[in-house]
């Protein structure tokens, strides 16, 4: 298996990608400079919400059905129409007894979360943003499956512009503060998640949704049992991923949340790269001629030698960038660069290991999966809980680089290469 058709279809992504990662990095730059320390503290805490819950209900689901779906129609030649409608279902029941719950206790819950009572506002409107953040990334699974990037690009791009022309609107009018800010986003979102959902369900209509689930009612069980340690994994690794936050507001400051959160906004911007690879490998990893646990190695280290170079512009950008971090973001957020040097080391491993997650899941390796997320969420705790209130935000960065980079990325290495030595003896 040649690197180069791969390289292909990532590249075209990844270019759609770029210009989603300026648009939202003008965005992330709007709201750094134009709300006070406080707000873009209470702007973090939101975000985590509006993408936390809706993460731990469709996340697992949604990348497990991109896997299956391919597989499935690299099989079958059939769109499993009846697991797109079943996953929308499934989801929005989910997330909405979670809502109600959440709402009900909002204040209780939000001190218990962010250290403070004055949070529930921050969770109620988290909890309304992430009901159109379930519906786009509900939506997307079904183009990402179907590899229909072309679409997915331009979806991704009038999102993003969409949320920068609001923002840009209210900041040009020296209007920003967090309240507003959450209520556009809680209609950005809805706005765009129903198009998205219209979108990605078209042609399916309300009357022949029984019929196709009855029809077809063995897919959806082959479904739930051949991806069910999948869903866990997937369901741990998005609540080990806030734990910073949560432990943040708890055992440290306001200020110290802003500072930590600005560093982690450009650390997902990043990452964007690292989203486009996931996206074209996903599917593709599903086919049948990538089954070859050989063609898998081949194409791991091929990967890893490509990607290796990498390391070279971050760190240049790590030892030179910090005047031109504090002139964008402002001198109150300095001490968010050493922050993000440590986040810079993580990008790097997170590329250049991100094809071997794939592979296990090409292997149905899913128990093993989801036994290491386990083991990571409670050493993600524990080394959150112990370190952030000796070193802030760069104890959680360390934590987020041994946890994820170190622990799973290096397992799965060890399970690949085990694998390898296995068959060779």
């Amino acid at each position: 298996m040649e690197l180069s058709p791969w390289a292909v279809d990532i590249f075209k992504v990844y270019l759609g990608d770029i210009l989603s990662t300026v648009i939202g990095g003008l965005t992330v730059w709007l709201l750094i400079r134009g709300l006070s320390v406080d707000d873009y503290a209470s702007y973090t805490a939101f975000t985590t919400i509006m993408t936390l819950v809706p993460g731990l209900v469709g996340n697992g689901i949604n990348l497990a059905l991109i896997r299956f779906s391919a597989e499935y129609l690299s099989k079958t030649g059939r769109k499993p129409f009846e697991l797109y409608v079943l996953n929308f279902l499934f989801q929005i029941a989910i997330y909405g007894a979670i809502a109600t719950l959440l709402f009900s206790f909002s204040s209780g819950v939000g001190g218990f979360l962010f250290g403070s009572l004055s949070s529930g506002p921050v969770l109620q409107y988290g909890l309304l943003a992430g009901l159109g953040y379930l519906f786009i990334q509900a939506s997307m699974s079904i183009f990402k499956a179907e590899e229909r990037f072309g679409v997915y690009i331009k979806l991704l791009w009038a999102n993003k512009i969409l949320l920068f022309f609001v923002i840009g609107i209210f900041s040009i009018t020296k209007s920003l503060h967090f309240t507003l800010v959450a209520k556009c986003l809680i209609l950005v979102n809805i706005a765009f998640g129903l198009v998205i959902s219209y979108l990605g369900m078209k042609g399916i209509t309300l009357k022949v949704i029984p019929s196709l689930i009855k029809k077809h009612v063995s897919t959806c069980r082959e479904f739930l049992l051949s991806t069910g340690w999948l869903i866990g994994y997937y369901l741990v690794l998005t609540l080990f991923q806030k734990f910073d936050i949560f432990l943040l507001s708890r055992l440290s400051s306001q200020k110290e949340l802003a500072v930590y959160g600005v560093a982690f906004q450009y650390y997902s911007i990043l990452l964007i790269l690292l989203g486009s690879i996931t996206t074209v490998l996903a599917p593709k990893f599903s086919r049948i001629e990538m089954q070859d646990p050989a063609v898998q190695r081949r194409f791991v280290f091929k990967w890893l030698k490509s990607t290796a170079w990498i390391i070279l512009p971050i760190l240049i950008a790590d030892l030179l960038g910090k005047p031109l971090f504090v002139r964008i973001n402002g001198a109150q957020y300095a001490k968010s660069f050493s922050i993000f040097v440590i986040f810079s080391i993580s990008v790097w491993l997170s590329l250049m290991f991100s094809p071997l997650m794939n592979v296990l899941v090409a292997r149905k390796e899913f128990r093993f999966i989801f036994s290491l997320a386990a083991l990571t969420l409670v050493i993600n705790f524990v080394g959150n809980f112990f370190l952030i209130p000796h070193l802030g935000g760069r104890g959680a960065a360390l934590v987020l680089i041994f946890s994820h980079n170190i622990i799973i990325q290096g397992g799965l290495f060890m399970r690949i290469m085990k694998g390898k030595s296995q068959q060779c003896a």
